[in-house]
């Protein structure tokens, strides 16, 4: 059974349609989701380093990825 939620996102404590509010919770979950990407990018590249490090090898060049779940590139 799917249960709905309320989109308290678009409302002011007045209960209000507040579009800024919403914008405003939107580019805050943007936020977390790009804070998520660069810790698993930072810990691939730790562990990469380790890899390279352990044949003999260090890195003489930025990596440069792109997130399969949002398509941004990092360079």
């Amino acid at each position: 059974m799917k249960t709905m939620q309320p989109e308290l996102d678009l409302y002011n404590s007045d209960h209000i349609k507040d579009p800024t509010a919403y914008e405003a919770f939107s580019h805050k979950k943007e936020r977390e989701h790009l804070t998520y990407d660069q810790q698993m990018l930072n810990e691939a590249i730790a562990k990469v380093k380790d890899i390279f490090t352990g044949y003999g090898f260090t890195l003489a060049a930025r990596i440069k990825l792109r997130s399969r779940r949002t398509g941004r590139i990092y360079e």
